[in-house]
């Protein structure tokens, strides 16, 4: 097999798992709901204006996500090919790159919005809960630094 061919199939590989972490909040929860609401004690006000900015966010996301599908089909359709176009594969893989960061960049602009909506008490309960999701845990497969 061609060691373009290859590598191409494993960028790909990297690419789209990396899109599926950014997809969701770590454990999978809302900030609004179960996880991390319910540890911020989120008052009935800020989980309704909360959610309601979660849900324009996920519509967005989705889009985003639904992007990335279609130019992983186009990917695996030009790899497929007898004669696969490295210049369209890599084209396809910059956009690819360009939708993963736009998708973080809203997750983050989220967050951002959403550390402006709590008390200071709870300010300080985010951060210290978003900290934790930037360090590794014992018993989920990566060792504890010292």
């Amino acid at each position: 097999m061609n060691k373009k061919l290859v590598f191409s199939i494993f960028v790909i590989a990297v690419l789209f798992s990396a899109a599926a972490s950014y997809s969701n909040v770590p454990g999978g929860r809302s900030f609004s709901g179960s996880g991390i609401g319910s540890q911020l004690n989120l008052t009935n006000d800020q989980k309704a204006k909360i959610s309601e900015k979660e849900k324009s966010m996920d519509r967005e996301t989705n889009q985003l996500r639904q992007t990335m599908r279609d130019i992983r089909n186009q990917i695996n359709d030009e790899v497929a090919s007898d004669n696969p176009d490295m210049t369209k594969i890599n084209a396809l893989i910059d956009g690819s790159t360009k939708n993963m960061s736009d998708m973080q960049k809203n997750q983050i602009s989220f967050m951002l919005w959403m550390k402006d909506q709590l008390t200071p008490e709870q300010k300080q309960k985010f951060i210290s809960i978003m900290k934790s999701w930037s360090h590794p845990n014992p018993g989920n497969g990566e060792a504890e630094k010292k």
